[in-house]
């Protein structure tokens, strides 16, 4: 076994304290052997079979029962961040209602709830979408109607979550979700913060908060000002451990909410040499996660820098004869794809043959995109822009939504893309009219923007919000 240092460091906290005090810096490279046992009780206790990893030296190999227990932690009196670097070799089971806790100083069996965590999984608390979200009423009542809560858990269970208790709540958390499935059995980079105000959580240097899902957003935290915490499970829980089969790099909760540049900044500083340059990625971005569709919707998804990408002058985009490769799966692991195929434009529709092949299933599905340049893409040195050596395409973080393959919905209009240029303020859309239909705008993700159109003569005009001068949009028609 490869000899392994860890050093656990409390600290109280305290007015006029340095910016970056850590709270909890669990950091599995620095003073202690972790094979030492018992490990000093200022210093956490490792129970029952944590070790240092074989396969990664320098990491927490938490097994299949591993935690770290850590007495006496002192809470965050305002603003806060939780961090964490970790790899999962399993998705939770339905056991521990698919939650796995990478942090987690959460109470509610007993007395008042308090607390916060970071964990895998949305869990039972993972909803439908509001209703202004879904294009129709039709569509909403669909997405309630044909998933319980049960079903929404098992497709959240790739997910990332950020929660804590409420001030005046017992009942209800406060909690931010991603809108992108963690990727077992690789590094990722994870972090949640409360700036006082909003919650928001990352992966690998973005922000993938769930926009659509943020329970209780104007809700304050209820921290106890000493709790006890768990790294890699919930263990004074009275039904279950929410253990995290994986290995753990460090866990950190800093005094205060770290900003989206010096998130970015420590996600770059974990990446290996060879993966500093800057390329493009695709994200897929409709259905929203956790969506109730039928084959018959639009998929959508962008392109983004991914990487060491720190100039905002990089503009990734798909070039000429480029197609990407789409896989819609049963499991978020890809191991029972239902359809596999290719095009070469940021939305399509299914055709008829895999239509087909979802025809009959029902329950969650997941889909993931790659781009397959025709030629070597070529990525930018984030130091210098310069260019580097071609980039190996890779799939992208997969979305969880719900499929209905029963549902015999017939097919709606495919959605033009439409560029708007840079505009003035005030400045009105117009749009070639379609008969007597009125036009409908979407954005990016599907939802439907509030514009209001009037009709004059072969054309239909809305006056543009203050904030809409550039973008993509989608028309459809009513």
């Amino acid at each position: 076994m490869p000899a392994l240092a860890f050093v656990l460091a409390l600290t109280a906290a305290s007015e006029g304290r340095a910016e970056d005090t850590l709270l909890l810096n669990l950091d599995f490279q620095d003073t202690a052997h972790l094979a030492a046992q018992p490990v000093p009780l200022s210093q956490g206790i490792l129970l029952p079979d944590a070790k240092a990893s074989a396969e990664f030296p320098g990491a927490l190999d938490l097994g299949k029962q591993g935690y770290v227990r850590i007495p006496g932690f002192r809470s965050p009196r305002g603003p806060f961040t939780v961090e964490a670097r970790f790899r999962a070799n399993e998705y939770a089971p339905l056991s521990t209602r698919y939650i796995s806790d990478i942090l987690n100083t959460a109470t509610w069996d007993s007395g008042p709830t308090q607390g916060f965590g970071l964990r895998i999984g949305g869990g039972y608390l993972y909803a439908p979408m509001p209703r202004e979200a879904y294009a129709s009423d039709e569509d909403y009542r669909a997405d309630v109607g044909w998933y319980d809560d049960g079903e929404r858990a098992a497709a959240s269970r790739c997910i990332g979550e950020f929660f804590t208790a409420m001030q005046g709540d017992d009942r209800n958390w406060k909690e931010v979700v991603t809108d992108r499935c963690i990727q077992r059995n690789a590094w990722v980079h994870v972090a949640g913060v409360w700036d006082g105000k909003d919650m928001r959580i990352y992966f690998d240097g973005q922000n993938a908060t769930d926009t659509l899902r943020v329970l209780m957003p104007e809700a304050r935290p209820r921290l106890d000002s000493v709790a006890t915490a768990f790294a890699g499970a919930r263990a004074d829980g009275g039904f279950d451990s929410r253990h995290l089969d994986g290995t753990l790099d460090f866990v950190r909760v800093i005094d205060r909410a770290l900003s989206a540049g010096e998130i970015g900044e420590h996600y770059r500083a974990t990446l290996p040499a060879l993966d500093t340059l800057c390329h493009g990625a695709i994200l897929p971005v409709y259905p929203v996660a956790g969506q109730a569709v039928t084959g018959l919707c639009e998929f959508r998804f962008r392109i983004v820098a991914e990487g060491a990408c720190t100039r905002p002058d990089f503009k990734p985009e798909i070039a000429p004869g480029d197609t990407i490769e789409i896989e819609i799966a049963k499991d978020p692991e890809f191991q029972d794809v239902l359809v596999r195929l290719k095009v070469s434009q940021l939305s399509f529709r299914l055709d008829a043959a895999a239509v087909a092949k979802l025809a009959g299933y029902s329950g969650a599905a997941y889909w993931r995109a790659r781009l397959l340049p025709a030629k070597p893409a070529l990525a930018k040195s984030a130091a210098t822009g310069a260019l580097a050596l071609p980039v190996a395409s890779s799939w992208s973080l997969s979305r969880p939504f719900m499929l209905d393959g029963r549902a015999t919905v017939a097919a709606r209009p495919v959605l033009a893309a439409a560029r708007l240029a840079p505009m003035l303020v005030g400045e009105k859309l117009s749009v070639d009219s379609r008969g007597a239909s009125r036009p409908r705008i979407y954005s990016l993700e599907g939802k439907i923007l509030p514009l209001v159109f009037t009709r004059q003569g072969a054309r239909w005009t809305a006056p543009l919000p203050a904030d809409a001068t550039h973008g993509i949009l989608f028309l459809g028609w009513e």
